[in-house]
């Protein structure tokens, strides 16, 4: 109803009501806001990142060293989202299975271990299911290493690998490398990986040879040799 004010100035009666409907929104903007907020903290890099120091010790990620393709991707979501260190991005296919990503080195490389960051509560039928590791000197000799199948993953998934580097330990010696995504969760078409990091054993130089302590952080090791 609208109500007449003195002097003819008029004022709607649902005045108080909207600017009580307003604030109720705002305090509710506010919250979600809050509670996204905190989300985006639990899922902080720096979080992430030390959960998978935590699994992988004594390692350092070479990812950097190397060049990265995909089989196929949708725009806005390639290389530099699964190398971005968020959990909010990541790579989607745009193309029929298997989905590859491929990494390849300038030169030989002793590669340890394989850092996959899903989320099937975000991502569902998107989620990798069966991933096949293959390695080899280039894309047309490569090797099976390693074969994992995963249920419903939430966070980092570890590809183990069994090859003939370093004694006998759990590594390959290898210039390329390539991931393969061979079906989804519910019978997906497409997949979605969020992070992809690739470790290799730390340099021996990295024990001091004064104190015999072993340096594991960026911090430390930048400082452990003199030109």
């Amino acid at each position: 109803p609208i109500s007449a004010r003195p002097g003819g100035a008029r004022r709607s009666g649902r005045g108080r009501p909207a600017r009580r409907t307003l604030h109720r929104a705002m305090a509710s903007a506010a919250t979600s806001a809050a509670s996204a907020s905190a989300l985006v903290e639990d899922g902080s890099p720096e979080k992430v990142t030390t959960e998978l120091s935590s699994q992988v010790p004594g390692l350092r990620e070479i990812g950097n060293q190397a060049v990265w393709s995909l089989s196929t991707a949708k725009p806005g979501n390639g290389v530099e989202q699964i190398r971005d260190d968020s959990t909010d991005t990541y790579w989607q296919s745009d193309g029929t299975a298997p989905h590859t990503i491929s990494i390849q080195f300038s030169r030989q490389e002793v590669i340890s271990c394989i850092g996959l960051y899903l989320n099937f509560s975000l991502d569902e039928s998107y989620t990798p299911k069966q991933v096949v590791l293959r390695a080899g000197t280039g894309p047309y000799d490569l090797r099976e290493v390693c074969s994992m199948t995963l249920t419903e993953p939430n966070g980092w998934q570890i590809l183990p690998l069994e090859g003939d580097a370093n004694d006998g330990e759990q590594a390959i010696n290898a210039f390329h490398v390539e991931i393969s995504v061979i079906n989804m969760h519910q019978n997906g078409k497409d997949t979605h990986v969020r992070m992809c990091k690739i470790f290799g054993p730390r340099p021996k130089h990295a024990i001091d040879v004064c104190t015999g302590y072993h340096f594991e952080t960026v911090d430390h090791t930048q400082f452990m040799t003199i030109r």
